[in-house]
């Protein structure tokens, strides 16, 4: 009966957040809501049902927990989540779902597809390139591509577990990854608007070009980034977008599964590239096993383990105030996620490396069960940003699209499933560089448009002198 229970909150927890998007969100199917419900599915929903099954698959299976801690800890994921949908709604300010011209007029905008697949891919290389070198990950020693890949993901492992360069992340390389991904999204723009065939084999090459990087740098996220920038540009810019994201849905999860266990073998030493097949169902294990997503494993941990002299008392959401310093001038640095943290002062784990916060177990971990409030002013700031990216001016005249499917879309995944801190500095440095990319990407708005805008702003303000 008590698995039953957990199972149902946790059902109920990515429904209500879906429905409250549907109802509520400026666009269908990808509004920060819509997010909330699919994290919360992935990293809630889906672990509880596997949990009740098979218990020892749960993370928190490998510490010392009482089921009472256990069930604490999915009443306080729970109450996080309902805070944050109250948050969303309570001050969100009545607007009807934008206008489908709008991100037309933005489409119209966007210069030469090919110039954009160019810019897409040399970032892509160029980045990657330097990337590595500046990891120093030494001489490579392989007698094929595959164990090629398989060292250079090993460096990526052993970066995340902390036995070199533990606080240093190459953000400041990294944060260039985002131009190949914004090239994809503003192609998937154009051909949405203009459905020419050729736009298409364009959106298909930067694509598999960002797929290969993603498994050449070992970074599985970019899997599910890359979906969800292309289900928030169907929702932005197709008015039939259920049946084209039913579709695409159908057609991309197998390639994403298929990629992800492919990822997942190269980082297992225990699989042997040669013998073993390099796509399993084993290996699509750690989506269940790990902290992904909105996980309910280290809340429930975190609830469990944090004693009140470790509590951080908001230290880790203004840790981006320094983190713009670069480690040149500051080698010690603080690692800005509270990751290490968590692992080696709350858990006691002394070797290096850290684990995932998320937004309900970062929030614990600074005011406890007041943690709940944090949920709900993260649904308050989340509504005002949607508002204000996806406003008239922000469409028609300014570059609230791009901004929207690509910063905010993946700045919102990032402060569910990581770190608050980190969030807006890889938000805040994703707007500037998209900025810059945009002075060649993208033209100026149409005179017309502005002088629409500003006529239509002109009688709506006589109508309110009027009314008064």
């Amino acid at each position: 009966m008590i698995e039953l229970i957990k199972v149902i909150l946790a059902i109920f927890c990515a429904a209500i957040p879906f429905a409250v998007g549907q109802r509520f969100g400026l666009l269908q199917y990808a509004s920060p809501m819509h997010i909330v419900a699919y994290l919360a599915f992935l990293g809630f929903t889906v672990k509880a049902v596997v949990f009740s099954l098979s218990p020892e698959l749960a993370f928190f299976s490998n510490f010392t927990v009482s089921d009472e801690d256990i069930g604490w800890g999915y009443f306080y994921l729970t109450s996080f989540i309902i805070a944050m949908t109250v948050g969303y709604v309570i001050f969100a300010s009545k607007r009807s779902k934008i206008d489908i011209k709008d991100v037309i007029n933005f489409s119209s905008r966007i210069r030469s597809p090919a110039w954009i697949l160019f810019i897409g891919i040399a970032s892509a290389i160029i980045t990657t390139y330097f990337y590595f070198t500046l990891r120093e990950l030494g001489e490579i020693d392989a007698e094929n591509s595959l164990d090629t890949l398989r060292q250079l993901n090993a460096g990526k492992v052993v970066a995340i577990q902390g036995r070199i360069d533990t606080n240093n992340s190459f953000a400041a390389i990294r944060i260039f990854y985002v131009i190949p991904v914004a090239c994809f999204a503003l192609l998937l723009f154009k051909y949405l608007s203009h459905k020419n065939g050729r736009y298409l084999s364009y959106i298909f090459t930067l694509i598999s070009v960002i797929i290969v990087v993603a498994i050449v740098k070992g970074t599985r996220r970019d899997l599910l980034d890359a979906a969800l920038i292309t289900l928030a540009v169907f929702s932005l810019a197709s008015t039939k977008i259920m049946k084209k994201a039913v579709i695409t849905g159908i057609l991309a999860t197998p390639v994403i599964l298929v990629v992800f266990s492919f990822m997942s073998n190269l980082r297992d030493k225990d699989v042997s590239l040669v013998q073993d097949d390099l796509i399993s169902l084993e290996s699509l294990q750690p989506i269940v096993t790990s902290t992904y997503f909105l996980d309910i494993n280290l809340p429930t941990l975190i609830q469990a383990y944090v004693r009140d002299d470790q509590m951080l008392n908001g230290e880790s959401y203004v840790s981006w105030t320094f983190a713009w310093i670069p480690r040149a001038f500051w080698a010690d640095k603080p690692a800005i996620d509270p990751g290490i943290y968590i692992k080696q002062e709350v858990f006691g784990i002394k070797n290096p490396g850290g684990f995932n916060a998320t937004a309900a177990g970062e929030a614990f971990l600074n005011f406890g069960w007041f943690g709940v409030v944090v949920g709900f002013m993260l649904g308050l700031g989340l509504r005002k940003i949607e508002e204000f990216l996806l406003s008239d001016s922000m469409l028609s005249r300014n570059i609230g699209a791009l901004y929207y499917v690509v910063p905010f879309c993946l700045g919102t995944q990032t402060i569910l499933q990581s770190s608050f801190s980190g969030a807006v500095v890889s938000s805040a440095a994703q707007v500037i560089v998209l900025w810059i990319l945009c002075r060649f990407t993208i033209g100026p708005p149409k005179a017309g448009v502005q002088r629409k805008r500003s006529t239509a702003k002109a009688w709506q303000v006589r109508a309110e002198l009027r009314s008064t």
